[in-house]
């Protein structure tokens, strides 16, 4: 998780898009906030791990089974 960061270089003025809220994904939010992003989208097909991933500082969660996941991270 933190080499991706290192090498994303995710600064303060970034929209930080996440795909999967497992364990990994959930590490990504963290760091992400921690390293200043000005929004972290969280996304992910299965609608529990949204859930259970909703104690994580994530400013968006998009549960993207059969929703257009372009279009709506464009919207933000």
């Amino acid at each position: 998780v933190i080499n991706g960061q290192d090498k994303l270089r995710i600064g303060e003025q970034d929209v930080v898009v996440i795909m999967g809220a497992g364990p990994i994904g959930c590490m990504q939010v963290s760091l992400a906030k921690a390293k200043g992003a000005k929004k972290i989208i969280l996304a992910d097909i299965d609608e529990k791990k949204l859930k259970l991933a909703k104690v994580t500082p994530a400013d968006l969660f998009v549960l993207h089974k059969g929703e257009k996941l372009k279009e709506t991270i464009m919207k933000e």
